[in-house]
């Protein structure tokens, strides 16, 4: 059974999260949780907003980073040959950050035109970008450009 990746703790923390259903991968001075998962499976939007609780709940708990989902490893001795390739940094991650929190905001649009009726503005012919997701890369892109 493969493992997925929910979050990196401070060694003395590796038991926190227990009760979730995770497993502990330490290292020295950091430990990796992660779930059981089946590598043949698909993840859709449930497992993503699964991963997200998970990690909040590890978050409420002591300081973490949060894994990126998706990051699966084969077997325990997979993933900390991974954590000891990298535990320093997470380490010294682990102790800048302390309990901070990071906010994202992520939309979904559930129609497929709503796009175009929030961002109503036109591209220029020449720009080959249409009113889709790609409008809003242009703008950004357009934006940080004019910026400096």
């Amino acid at each position: 059974m493969s493992l997925l990746l929910r979050a990196i703790v401070a060694a003395e923390d590796a038991g926190v999260a227990a009760d979730l259903g995770l497993r502990s991968v330490s290292g020295t001075r950091t430990a990796a949780l992660a779930a059981a998962w089946d590598a043949g499976r698909a993840a859709g939007e449930a497992e993503l907003l699964d991963h997200h609780r998970v990690v909040q709940a590890v978050f409420e708990r002591v300081p973490c980073l949060p894994a990126r989902f998706g990051s699966v490893f084969a077997d325990e001795e997979a993933l900390h040959a991974r954590l000891a390739l990298r535990e320093a940094d997470l380490a010294a991650q682990l102790i800048r950050l302390g309990h901070r929190c990071e906010l994202a905001i992520t939309c979904a649009w559930r129609e497929p035109d709503v796009l175009a009726r929030l961002w109503p503005f036109q591209c220029p012919p020449w720009s080959g970008v249409t009113r889709s997701t790609d409008s809003v890369r242009a703008w950004n892109v357009s934006a940080r450009s004019s910026a400096t």
